[in-house]
């Protein structure tokens, strides 16, 4: 689906492309802008999505679940559940997958497959060209964060619309603005895969051994060497990530003590203001 948006007085048309398949012919193939891949943090390219029945036991929550080869949601509805199984195909075949899935969910009904790849373009506006969505950017198949995502990019361009034709002033600082958040995207879930120890199949090794976190990496190390921090005087120093701090407001210690606690990290502070912050915080 493509969108026009029309601008008062002299100014320019801009085009928001909403449909992910305009983007590789407008935004990466005639506007010539660079796609910057997150395979290195990201190792899944498929999903395997499927309905199961439910029997009429609506669930009133959604569900991650650790797979051998990646994880896989389910979404209730009244009438099924809807599961979705996102893995890496280096490691399986979409068979082998749905094999896996159908062991899980035997009353499993048909298939279709998902091919996707992670990573965003250099340029959210180029142009008179501005991507939303998928057009843009995309991790996984996570509806949720990919409707958070385009309602702010939207939100940041009503905010930065020119009032007149050649103003392009803030296209840059915009253009940065929507790449880090996407990039954040990014790390955020790779810690999940970085530091997931359920299983030990050849997927799960590979991520906790390969997976590129390095945008945390000074704040792990800042952790496992003074952590707790919210129990060694650093929830007074500013948390290195500023992600997290605007996230967490007052609190970016504690906020980054959680993270890294329920993703068994251990800090070598003193066990017994380890103990008393997992007591508190953390269970």
């Amino acid at each position: 689906m493509q969108f026009s948006l029309l601008m008062g007085g002299d100014c320019s048309l801009i085009y928001m492309l909403i449909a992910q398949v305009s983007a590789p012919v407008l935004l990466g193939g005639a506007l010539d802008s660079p796609f910057i891949s997150y395979n290195k943090s990201l190792f899944t390219d498929r999903a395997i999505v499927a309905s199961v029945p439910n029997a009429g036991r609506l669930r009133p929550y959604t569900l991650a679940e650790t797979m051998n080869h990646g994880w896989c949601w389910n979404i209730p509805t009244v009438e099924e559940d809807h599961r979705g199984y996102v893995f890496s195909s280096a490691f399986a075949t979409v068979e082998e997958a749905a094999e896996e899935m159908r062991q899980r969910n035997p009353k499993m009904g048909d298939y279709f497959t998902v091919k996707f790849v992670s990573g965003r373009h250099d340029d959210f506006w180029k142009g008179n060209v501005v991507a939303i969505g998928n057009s843009y950017a995309f991790v996984e198949p996570l509806e949720s964060t990919a409707l958070h995502m385009a309602i702010l990019q939207i939100e940041h361009l009503l905010e930065a619309l020119p009032v007149r034709k050649h103003e392009r002033g803030v296209q840059a600082a915009l253009n940065r603005k929507v790449g880090d958040h996407w990039d954040y995207v990014r790390w955020f879930l790779a810690l999940h895969y970085r530091f997931n120890n359920r299983l030990n199949t050849p997927f799960w090794q590979a991520s906790r051994s390969d997976v590129d976190v390095s945008a945390y990496a000074e704040l792990l190390d800042w952790f496992r060497e003074r952590g707790p921090l919210s129990c060694t005087g650093a929830n007074k120093l500013r948390v290195p990530d500023n992600l997290w701090a605007d996230r967490s407001r007052h609190y970016p210690a504690r906020a980054a003590d959680c993270f890294a606690c329920t993703e068994a990290q251990e800090p070598s502070g003193s066990l017994e203001a380890t103990c008393k912050y997992r007591t508190r915080h953390c269970l």
